[in-house]
């Protein structure tokens, strides 16, 4: 993570997932004045968060629109996501990470990639946030989305996750 947030210069951090909330675990600040940071242990059960809609993807369909449909994860009218639960996280699922471009705070930008471990199983999510106004201003969204990727691809390797494993 520190190589992550090193070439970003944004915070990075990993979050876990309890059922129902993701959890950041561990947090590696921007270098910039001006960041986004979480406390670690902060809980995050809005469906607009990116590591949410990474987490809810492993789970089967009926189970994470149960989530929200419960009320366990919020989720805002007019989000600008998909009404769709199901296709939406299929689409998340299939491109191995999710994007909160101003959806949960209007200032927030988010993007998360599930980490794997051997078994092909998402046993976290990297996130990497930074101001919404400093991402569009310097055009560094699709940068971010590799950056992300990539840093979850490593740890997943480290992990003992292959390519050639489901996930």
């Amino acid at each position: 993570m520190e190589q992550l947030t090193a070439n970003t210069n944004e915070t990075s951090a990993i979050s876990v997932w309890n059922g129902a909330e993701a959890i950041v675990v561990e947090q590696v600040a921007s270098p910039h004045q001006v960041k986004h940071t979480a406390w670690i242990g902060t809980r995050y059960n809005k469906f607009e968060s990116s590591s949410v809609r990474v987490f809810l993807a492993e789970l089967p369909p009926a189970l994470a629109a149960d989530l929200v449909d419960s009320g366990r994860i919020l989720r805002a009218k007019d989000d600008g996501l998909p009404e769709d639960i199901a296709t939406h996280l299929k689409e998340v699922a299939h491109q191995a990470y999710a994007v909160n471009d101003g959806l949960s705070a209007e200032e927030e930008f988010g993007v998360s990639a599930p980490v794997r471990d051997y078994r092909g199983k998402a046993v976290g999510c990297i996130t990497v946030s930074a101001p919404r106004s400093r991402v569009q201003k310097e055009g560094v969204k699709d940068s971010l989305v590799q950056a992300a990727q990539q840093a979850a691809s490593e740890i997943s390797i480290r992990l003992g996750w292959s390519a050639s494993l489901p996930g």
